[in-house]
């Protein structure tokens, strides 16, 4: 699996030099960590979308001074297709992935930027394609050179998500949400992702109270997890999910505890303090895995 998916077409990426922040573009905020070192406690913060690029990026730059920037976009800022397999080596795959997504995408062709990554699992057919308006995204890039950041690169929630858990070997299914957004479930064992899939129809759950979660939305949510449980068995034919891990911003060890009710595998809310700052923590660590800091 390709973890830093921008790797081929970013001609913007750089290896981390000095001080190394993950960033985490939501579609409301920019969430920021900075890890703890020996000298200082981890520091995190939001700043809001509010102007352009440069603005945005410059707050920051003023709060932590020049920095590599390692960033994870929001489902708001990209569509994720499944695409089957071409044939031939990268660049063509490449060439043959953009035609592919043309009529799934409202873009005309030549604004489509995209990469693609494929399942740990062995011998599955479809590539994932991640799809991004091309200028968009190169307003984001000269907003970040802009303010004298530095941009090591850029993933995805789905890939960044698998850092919410040790490596283990036994595959561990993920919910996890970022308010008004769809919940994302994602299977990951040995620290790769497996299997992703997005579920419609809980965007508010983070503001549903831990008493009124008894009201349909832990047993809704429990249909859906049965499901891609299922769907990871059956049709990829891959032993059970050992464990069920919940990461949401509101009433996240209530909604554990609910949904651990109808299954066997233990069920455990996440620690957070938001969803934003972990999921800016994820994106440093994105990076780390593949030799930086």
């Amino acid at each position: 699996m390709n973890i830093n998916i921008f790797n081929r077409f970013a001609w913007w990426n750089k290896r981390s030099e000095g001080k190394v922040l993950g960033v985490y573009l939501a579609p409301d905020l920019v969430w920021v960590h900075q890890p703890a070192t020996a000298q200082q406690p981890a520091v995190e913060m939001e700043f809001a979308l509010e102007g352009d690029w440069e603005d945005i990026f410059g707050k920051i730059a003023r709060e932590f001074g020049h920095a590599t920037l390692r960033l994870v976009l929001s489902a708001h800022w990209y569509q994720l297709l499944p695409v089957d397999r071409p044939e031939g080596d990268e660049k063509e795959i490449a060439n043959s992935l953009l035609w592919a997504v043309k009529d799934m995408v409202s873009l005309p062709v030549q604004n489509l930027h995209l990469d693609y990554f494929e399942s740990a699992l062995p011998n599955q057919p479809k590539l994932s394609v991640v799809v991004l308006d091309k200028s968009a995204l190169q307003q984001l890039v000269h907003g970040v050179m802009e303010a004298g950041m530095t941009l090591e690169g850029i993933s995805i929630e789905e890939l960044a998500v698998c850092h919410a858990i040790p490596k283990e070997p036994q595959a561990r299914l993920i919910i996890s949400h970022y308010r008004d957004q769809d919940l994302l479930f994602t299977v990951v064992r040995d620290g790769e992702l497996c299997m992703h899939r997005r579920v419609r129809g809980f965007s508010d759950i983070h503001h549903i109270s831990a008493q009124d979660l008894g009201y349909g939305a832990a047993d809704n949510l429990s249909l859906e997890l049965q499901r891609s449980m299922d769907y990871f068995e059956s049709q990829l034919r891959q032993p059970p999910v050992a464990a069920v891990d919940i990461l949401i911003d509101g009433a996240n060890e209530a909604l554990a505890e609910q949904v651990g009710a109808n299954f066997n595998q233990p069920v455990t809310a996440l620690p957070r303090t938001t969803v934003g700052i972990s999921m800016a923590q994820y994106a440093f660590d994105e990076w780390s895995r593949e030799g930086g800091q």
